[in-house]
């Protein structure tokens, strides 16, 4: 609906056609009470019928059974919003909440006759507020101060049903600068961690864009006001103010750069980055150029992170824009290294902003240096500011979607993001999209870069590259046949010493804990290293004896049955093949052992074991039932206890029974967990410290019993 003139028709037939203008409102107050577009003719008075039929403004069958509608969907709307209007005019002097809710119901009503998509809930707000534009703006502002302490997310208020259709239409309403001033604070404060939040500041530049007159008003009226948010919407005055008089609007900007109070500060920095500079003459862009080059070189953390922002804004004026003769303009590189440098800076904030620059902006500068650099410099930021971290991952993912994709310097950032922050983060959780593409798309890549971090003198890169092994081991069941077993790069560990090779194999074997499978293929392929060596196999061999297959004989059997019948590399069938002898043998002797009834406890301890456990079982199978989502979809009918078959019953009687199938998982713990648990922590403790500096001093400083200090 043309919010300029919305009921256009509603208001000709009023004019012109009274009759039929009051029978097609009753017609809409039909519709609403029903709340369905077809309505009795007996719910309506049927004077006026005739004529409204006649002129195609209503559909009817002809006689006292036919239902009645409205013929066009746009007369129907019209009608509505008028009917909606009426019944909320006399709602403006109640409780503000009482009016919202009013508001909510009669609008919903109204969008379920006339259509979603519509403008409808506009219409009406513009309607009610003609003539009375000051009371709706109050009632809005005393609603807002009682959402401050509301939770949107509990659907509890009711502020958020008239911000948006407000904000809509806020420059078609009489409001003064005084009023809107005066009013705007809580507003502002109850939107200010909502991303519809900014809705106020567009609805505040619409004004300023109606006269010169209105905008300079405005402007004065709120950089003057003393509440720090009210002033901020100066900035979107100066921002209509710049379409009529532009030079007017910039001088301003710049004096307020120039101010000591942060916010007039900020906004006048804000200013310089939104106004359009593309149709002006370009010593406006130099001029503002030489302003933040003076502020750059002027660190101020109540202002910096706004600097930052608005060097983003004007990435793209300095693209369209070209200086004359006399006039050098800066280009987008020296901006963007600007914005590198910024971004080394400790302020989070900056860094924030900098990452968000990155993301709305840095698409067409993805291959630039300082793209780069400025991406790598805010990879530190926490890992508990989720929404940076978002902008930061799709910033990184850039270089693997693009047409010349560099994996490489995805990688880069990987190792950053990894590197600068003292956990080492949680790569596999915070950045699982970006992962996922290098995994599906990069392969040989990452696994690579996997290796490099294992061979590193970096522990963060040493347990951060294992806890990727395990979370992709866990997640890519099946790969097996595709041949993209995650292991150890060959082209890597050819370029290293083969004492290297053993201390990547030893860190792996000391941060994996699980999954005998993978553990096989980490130590297997660094034997596929060139040039290959007795020692090394024999190394390998003794990790895949002693460690793999010691702690998880399933698992690890299961993995070098494979290599053992790989007739391409006849070392490794070797190692596989004397690797599973030497384990078999070992589990024979022990198997021969006789059992020490020392350690065999009593029935009744074996009993009630069992029975706590099958309790514990229960337990969890219950819990598990309540709270899947799953189950929740479907219902539940128990068929039989037991070992359950069916039958086919036909005319030959019974089929043969069917079992039903079963499934399970397992997980298999690693026995030295269980027999030597202290001794089996500190020799993988030695191994994720072997080749490390210092570390030789550091393992002799052992108690007399030769356990760690």
């Amino acid at each position: 609906m043309d919010l300029s003139n919305p009921t256009s028709r509603w208001e000709e037939l009023r004019n012109e056609r009274p009759d039929t203008h009051e029978f097609l409102g009753a017609l809409a107050e039909a519709e609403f009470r029903a709340g369905k577009t077809v309505v009795e003719p007996g719910a309506v008075d049927a004077e006026g019928l005739g004529e409204a039929e006649d002129e195609d403004m209503v559909d009817w069958q002809g006689d006292e059974n036919g239902l009645v509608s409205f013929a066009s969907d746009e007369l129907r709307r019209e009608y509505l919003v008028r009917h909606a209007e009426s019944l909320l005019q006399g709602r403006l002097g109640e409780d503000p909440e009482e009016f919202a809710s009013s508001f909510r119901t009669v609008s919903n009503r109204a969008v379920q006759l006339g259509g979603v998509g519509e403008n409808i809930p506009e219409v009406i707000l513009l309607l009610v507020a003609a003539g009375r534009a000051e009371r709706v703006f109050s009632l809005f502002s005393e609603l807002a101060n009682r959402a401050v302490e509301e939770d949107r997310e509990s659907g509890r208020s009711l502020f958020w049903d008239l911000y948006q259709p407000l904000t809509n239409v806020l420059h078609r309403l009489d409001i003064g600068p005084e009023e809107l001033a005066q009013n705007t604070a809580p507003i502002l404060k109850a939107s200010s961690q909502d991303m519809m939040g900014g809705q106020l500041h567009g609805a505040v530049e619409k004004m300023a864009l109606q006269s010169e007159e209105r905008a300079d008003k405005l402007y004065d009226t709120l950089i003057s006001h003393p509440d720090p948010p009210v002033k901020s919407l100066a900035a979107d005055a100066l921002d209509g103010l710049s379409a009529w008089d532009f030079e007017e609007a910039h001088r301003r900007a710049i004096r307020l750069t120039e101010e000591e109070t942060p916010i007039l500060k900020r906004v006048g920095i804000g200013s310089l980055g939104t106004v359009d500079y593309q149709d002006q003459d370009p010593s406006f862009l130099r001029e503002t150029w030489e302003r933040l080059e003076e502020l750059v070189g002027d660190p101020d953390k109540e202002t910096d992170y706004v600097l930052v922002r608005t060097l983003g804004d004007l990435l793209t004026a300095f693209e369209s824009t070209t200086g004359t003769e006399g006039d050098e303009i800066s280009s987008t590189d020296r901006v963007g290294g600007v914005l590198a440098e910024m971004a080394v800076r400790a302020d989070q904030r900056v860094k924030h902003a900098v990452a968000q620059v990155l993301f709305l902006r840095g698409e067409d500068h993805l291959h630039s240096e300082w793209y780069e650099q400025a991406l790598l410099q805010v990879a530190d930021v926490p890992s508990t500011h989720t929404q940076t971290i978002r902008h930061l991952e799709a910033s990184a993912r850039r270089y693997l979607d693009a047409e010349n994709p560099s994996p490489e310097k995805a990688l880069d950032f990987l190792r950053e993001f990894v590197l600068r922050r003292p956990d080492g983060g949680e790569p596999e959780e915070l950045l699982s999209g970006m992962l996922a593409s290098l995994r599906g798309d990069f392969f040989d890549e990452f696994r690579a870069e996997l290796t490099r971090w294992l061979a590193s003198s970096e522990p963060d890169l040493h347990r951060t590259a294992a806890n990727l092994y395990q979370h992709f081991d866990q997640v890519g069941a099946g790969e097996e046949e595709s041949g993209r077993r995650f292991h150890l790069s060959k082209e890597v560990l050819d370029d290293l010493g083969e004492q290297e090779v053993v201390h990547v194999v030893q860190r792996a074997c000391g941060y994996v804990a699980g999954g005998g499978n993978l553990l096989a293929d980490l130590v297997i392929s660094a034997l596929y290293r060139e040039p290959s060596s007795d020692e090394l196999a024999g190394f390998g061999g003794y990790m895949l004896t002693e460690h793999v297959l010691y702690n998880y004989p399933e698992g690890g059997r299961d993995a070098l049955e494979d290599y053992a019948e790989d007739t391409e590399k006849a070392r490794i069938v070797e190692v596989a093949r004397k690797a599973l002898e030497e384990s078999a043998r070992y589990y024979e002797e022990l198997e021969d052992l006789p059992r020490l009834k020392e350690f065999r406890p009593p029935s009744r301890r074996r009993y009630l074991l069992r029975k706590a456990l099958h309790d514990q079982h229960t337990k969890i199978k219950e819990q598990a039932w309540e709270q899947s989502d799953i189950v929740s979809l479907f219902s539940y009918q128990p068929l039989k206890y037991g070992r359950a078959f069916f039958s086919d019953h036909g005319p030959e009687g019974f089929s043969e029974p069917s079992r039903l199938g079963k499934f399970s998982h397992s997980t298999e713990m690693p026995r030295g967990a269980n027999i030597d648990p202290v001794g089996m922590e500190y020799q993988r403790f030695r191994w994720r410290r072997a080749g490390l500096e210092g570390i030789e001093s550091e393992l002799e400083e052992q108690t007399e019993d030769g356990g760690p200090k």
